[in-house]
C-alpha cells in the first residue's frame, strides 16, 4: 500500500471515529440525564456531564472542519477561521477531558459521607481546575506538553481509582457488590491508556496519528464518566426482571449509587444522604401483602427505612430480624 493510500485510509478512520465515539458518548450522557432526572436525582456530577456533552459536540464539529481544511482543501477557509478552528479543537480537547474527570470526582463526592473525605475531594477538585488552567494555556504541542499530559493524567486517574476503593472498603456490602462498584470506577484506567497513546503520538511527531488520539480521548473519557450510571441501571433492571419471573417467594439486593432525594438534609457525618450507597432488600411471600422493602440508607447500618403498602417509617435493625424471622416462621 502506498503512503498516499495509507494516509487516506487513516484519514477515513479518523473521520469515522470522530462521529461514532462522540455520538455514543452523547447518547450515554442523554440517557444518564434522563435516568437521573426521571428519578429526581440530578446533582452536580450530572451538570458536569451535561457540560462535557456540549463540549464533545463542539469538538466533534471542529475536528471535522479541521480535517477538511488541513487535508482536503487548505484554502477552503480564511486565515482567521483556520485559527479559530485550531484553538477550538486544541482547547476544547482539554475542556472535555478534565470536565469528564470532574464528573467522576463529583460522583465520588456525592456518595461520600465522611466530612474529612469530602473536604479532600473538594481540594482535589480545585487541583484539577488548576491543572486544566495550566494545560489550557499551552498553545503549541511539543515534548513538554506531552510529558505534562502523561504526568497529570496518570496522577488524576490514579486518584479517581483509589478514592472509590477507600470509600466502599469500610461499607457493609458483600464482596461481589464491593468489587462491582470498584470495577465501575476503576474503568478510569481506560482513560489513562488512551491518554498515554495520545501523548506518545505527540512525542513521535504528531500528524494524523496524533489527531486520531485527540479524537478518541475526549469521547472515551465521557463514556467512562457515564459508566457508573449505565451499569447501575443495567444491574437494577436485570434484578427487577429476574424478580418478576421468579417464584412466589424470593429475595434480592440492589446496589445503587447516589440514589437518595437531592432535597434531603445532610447527615451527621457531614455527607448528603442523596449520595448514600443504598442496598435495597425485598422479600416476597405468596398470599401476603405487598412486598416489604428495607433500604439501608446509612452507610454505617445504624438505621433503615421500611416501605410497606405506601407507608414509610424508621425502624431499627431489630425490625429486620423480626421480618426475616416472621417470613421463616410462615413457611
Amino acid at each position: 500500500m502506498s503512503s498516499e493510500a495509507a494516509t487516506l485510509e487513516l484519514l477515513n478512520r479518523i473521520r469515522v471515529t470522530n462521529f461514532v465515539l462522540p455520538i455514543l458518548s452523547i447518547c450515554l450522557t442523554i440517557f444518564r440525564l434522563w435516568e437521573r432526572g426521571s428519578n429526581r436525582r440530578l446533582w452536580w456530577d450530572d451538570a458536569w456531564a451535561a457540560f462535557t456533552m456540549v463540549g464533545v459536540l463542539i469538538v466533534m464539529v471542529m475536528f471535522e472542519l479541521f480535517l477538511q481544511e488541513h487535508i482536503e482543501n487548505p484554502n477552503k477557509y480564511p486565515q482567521h477561521l483556520k485559527i479559530a478552528i485550531y484553538y477550538l479543537c486544541a482547547e476544547g480537547f482539554y475542556v472535555v477531558v478534565w470536565s469528564s474527570r470532574m464528573t467522576i470526582l463529583f460522583t465520588i463526592m456525592r456518595v461520600a459521607t465522611m466530612r474529612k473525605f469530602r473536604l479532600l475531594l473538594r481540594g482535589v477538585a480545585i487541583v484539577f481546575a488548576m491543572i486544566f488552567v495550566i494545560l489550557f494555556a499551552q498553545c503549541e504541542l511539543g515534548d513538554d506538553v506531552a510529558v505534562a499530559q502523561i504526568t497529570t493524567d496518570i496522577i488524576a486517574d490514579a486518584f479517581l481509582i483509589i478514592a472509590p476503593v477507600r470509600l466502599v472498603w469500610g461499607v457493609k456490602l458483600s464482596w461481589t457488590q464491593k468489587m462491582r462498584i470498584i470495577a465501575i470506577f476503576s474503568s478510569s484506567f481506560i482513560t489513562t491508556a488512551v491518554s498515554l497513546y495520545h501523548a506518545s503520538t505527540v512525542l513521535r511527531g504528531g500528524g494524523l496519528p496524533e489527531a486520531l488520539g485527540a479524537v478518541i480521548e475526549p469521547s472515551v473519557t465521557l463514556i467512562v464518566a457515564n459508566l457508573n450510571v449505565v451499569v447501575a441501571f443495567i444491574f437494577r433492571f436485570g434484578a427487577e426482571d429476574r424478580q418478576a419471573t421468579a417464584a412466589s417467594r424470593g429475595t434480592r439486593d440492589i446496589v445503587t449509587i447516589g440514589s437518595g432525594d437531592p432535597r434531603s438534609k445532610r447527615n451527621r457525618y457531614g455527607g448528603n444522604m442523596m449520595g448514600a450507597i443504598s442496598v435495597t432488600t425485598e422479600w416476597e411471600h405468596d398470599g401476603l401483602p405487598p412486598p416489604t422493602t428495607i433500604m439501608l440508607d446509612h452507610l454505617d447500618g445504624d438505621s433503615i427505612t421500611k416501605k410497606a403498602s405506601g407507608d414509610v417509617a424508621d425502624e431499627s435493625l431489630d425490625s429486620v430480624q423480626k421480618v426475616v424471622s416472621w417470613h421463616a416462621g410462615s413457611d
